[in-house]
């Protein structure tokens, strides 16, 4: 290949580059040219040809639970959030639980599932414990 020719990847790179253009498609079926089919279900983002390979990700929408009873860092109380995400070249989504979109966790399904599991079994025995909870001198 001579210098004055790229490749198809280049050239979208490039292009999306140059133009910042979230609307340049030059794959099939309306998609970025590096996404071999369409997006999940839950994807939320917009992908363009310029993406770089290790931007190459599929997200959902944030979930979040607002934790009211944690020490304040800062002025407002500490957000969990949770959401889907997945990069082109992966098989399976995982679950990325954090405080943020960089700190926290990120969980195959099944590990997500026996956290699930593991949160709700927890809760059951605070639900059915019997005790008058008030604190005995020893």
């Amino acid at each position: 290949m001579s210098d004055q020719q790229t490749d198809r990847w280049t050239e979208g790179w490039l292009a999306g580059i140059q133009r910042g253009s979230r609307e340049r498609r030059t794959g099939e079926a309306d998609r970025a040219f590096w996404q071999a089919g369409p997006c999940r279900a839950w994807c939320t983002t917009i992908h363009q040809d310029g993406d770089r390979p290790e931007d190459r990700y599929h997200y959902s929408n944030n979930l979040s639970v607002t934790l009211r009873t944690e020490d304040m860092r800062e002025s407002d109380p500490t957000e969990i959030r949770i959401h889907l995400m997945q990069h082109e070249r992966e098989r399976d989504a995982r679950l990325h639980l954090g405080e943020g979109e960089m700190r926290g966790f990120h969980l195959t399904l099944n590990e997500a599932e026996s956290l699930m599991e593991n949160i709700a079994q927890v809760i059951k025995m605070a639900a059915n414990d019997t005790s008058d909870n008030q604190l005995h001198a020893a």
